[in-house]
């Protein structure tokens, strides 16, 4: 018999306040909810405050330079991986990076309206002496303010090449330039306002601090690849590297190959984040996996390198590969854990919906991993888990079938407690699809579903918030097992006399996360409270 460890479920503010959750959630543009917002204006008044109450921008512009190097530090903290404001709430560096934008662009037009208030001094007559000012050549040209000048053009740059369409079109350029334009910025501050120092120190302290601790998480290894021309992914297995993480976590990884690198082998040193697909522990020795979408030349390349062994057939030492080919080997450096779940402990809930688009699965089969291993350990409270996967074409599923067949075969065996259930929805029909996968489609597993169409998310939503309510009081009779080892139902009786609500997750474009968000907002309230709550955790592609 083993004793059961269930974890202690801590409901979130937004079960505790539904209402004001339901408003702050509401969206004001993609990525952005009104939560966000308020944030932002919060922090945009005070900074307004700051700078121009009871001030002339233009008789005192110094002031707007303290105001805008004070808010240094707080740009810095906010960009670093490792910062305390993200350990402190339970976020991930990503969800802070909105704020960083923001504070970065404040920041920005303080140095230029500090910068505008002295032109605009330099170029009026010295009315009072009558005597002629000094040129704004010879003013600008002083070694001070020309240095101050100098940091103005490098917070321009910064500015300009961190707006969205420059950093999604040239992410490459963007992060040359942002380096490049900080250390310019700060050598620029330091000489033009030397009594500035400690503001100045404080940020680089963040950074230095931010960049010994990512050297610490940081693993030079080897890594082998396959393609799954399927789903258009590379997969990635790290060696020798079984632990170590959170369901939902991603790394940061950098291929250390020619064939990456480019002619100027460069591309040697880009970093990309991954989320991991495998399970922390596996008892079957399962090494760190990782699965890479093709979406730009690095990845491509990537692809094109793992062609050598494609994840489809079997070869001669048992792993899937294709006939003939051998696996590739690679050395990578690999940095993180980051992100997951922080805070919230997805196990201490009674049901679950996972929901995926793309390559979004790769999260998904990682939560979904850790959940059922859990479950076995006698250390989850679930008692049912959906899992939604929203793809194009019907025949992604090839490459996976045989994982979910494993992952629903374990959670029908009698080791396991919680129901399972896979449906799969694909939005590009074919008029003469190809016969083999007509003939996989024809027969599933019981417990994998494919249908045409977009996912009705609030169907399956209201649907596993009844089957956790009902398993839940269910288990309450019977311990609601369908086949139970002798002792555990007093353990299990341990779980409250409710449910401990329901968490919803998804990994996806930023379109479906939006409207997840819209879907858990409608749930209807009795059924929320008959639940425990209904709580949301999103990855969302881009940023």
């Amino acid at each position: 018999m083993k004793k059961l460890d269930l974890p202690v479920h801590m409901p979130s503010w937004t079960t505790m306040l539904p209402s004001l959750s339901w408003v702050t959630r509401i969206s004001v543009r993609p990525g952005l909810s009104l939560g966000g917002a308020s944030i932002m204006i919060a922090y945009f008044v005070t900074l307004c405050y700051a700078g121009v109450w009871e001030s002339n921008i233009f008789s005192d512009p110094l002031r707007m330079g303290w105001v805008a190097i004070s808010q240094l530090p707080v740009v810095i903290v906010l960009a670093t991986k490792n910062n305390p404001v993200g350990i402190l709430i339970g976020a991930c560096y990503t969800r802070l990076n909105y704020l960083h934008r923001f504070s970065g662009r404040l920041m920005v037009i303080a140095v230029n309206i500090h910068a505008l208030g002295y032109f605009y001094s330099w170029s009026l007559p010295n009315t009072a002496s009558g005597t002629t000012p000094p040129t704004f050549n010879h003013q600008l040209f002083k070694p001070t303010h020309l240095t101050g000048f100098v940091a103005l053009i490098a917070a321009d740059v910064m500015f300009v090449t961190s707006l969205s369409w420059m950093r999604q079109r040239f992410h490459g350029t963007f992060k040359t330039l942002h380096v490049l334009g900080m250390i310019v910025f700060l050598i620029g501050c330091y000489l033009h306002a030397p009594q500035a120092t400690a503001y100045l120190l404080i940020a680089v302290g963040i950074y230095l601090f931010d960049r010994l601790v990512r050297l610490l998480k940081t693993r030079y290894t080897t890594a082998r690849v396959t393609a799954l021309s399927e789903l258009g992914m590379t997969r990635v297995e790290v060696l020798g590297t079984n632990a170590g993480w959170r369901a939902g976590q991603h790394v940061r990884v950098r291929v250390l190959e020619r064939e990456l690198g480019g002619p100027t082998g460069l591309g040697m040193l880009e970093c990309h984040p991954f989320t991991i697909c495998s399970v922390s522990e596996s008892p079957s020795g399962e090494n760190l996996t990782l699965m890479c979408k093709k979406t730009g030349m690095w990845t491509n390349k990537l692809f094109e390198l793992a062609r050598g062994m494609e994840y489809g057939s079997v070869s001669s030492d048992g792993s899937r590969a294709e006939k003939g080919s051998a696996p590739r080997d690679v050395r990578l450096l690999i940095e993180g854990p980051y992100g997951g779940p922080n805070h919230t402990i997805y196990s201490s809930f009674s049901g679950a919906l996972v929901v995926a688009g793309g390559s979004g699965i790769t999260y998904a089969l990682g939560v979904v991993q850790d959940l059922l291993q859990k479950d076995r350990d006698g250390r989850s409270r679930l008692k049912c888990i959906e899992l939604v996967w929203s793809v194009q074409d019907p025949s992604a599923i090839l490459p996976l079938l045989h994982h979910f067949s494993f992952l629903l075969a374990q959670s029908n065996s009698k080791l396991y407690y919680t129901s399972l259930q896979i449906s799969v929805s694909y939005t590009r029909c074919f008029a003469n699809p190809p016969p083999h996968v007509v003939k996989v489609l024809q027969h599933l597993p019981a417990g994998l579903r494919v249908s045409p169409g977009r996912p009705k998310l609030q169907n399956i939503l209201n649907s596993v918030v009844d089957r956790a309510c009902a398993l839940f009081h269910r288990g309450l009779e019977d311990d609601g097992r369908r086949a139970k080892p002798a002792g555990r139902s007093a353990d299990s009786k341990r779980a409250g006399s409710r449910p401990a609500g329901v968490f919803v997750t998804v990994c996806g474009p930023q379109s479906m996360a939006e409207d997840l968000r819209r879907v858990v907002r409608s749930v209807d309230p009795d059924r929320r409270k008959r639940a425990g709550g209904v709580e949301m955790f999103d990855e969302v592609f881009g940023g």
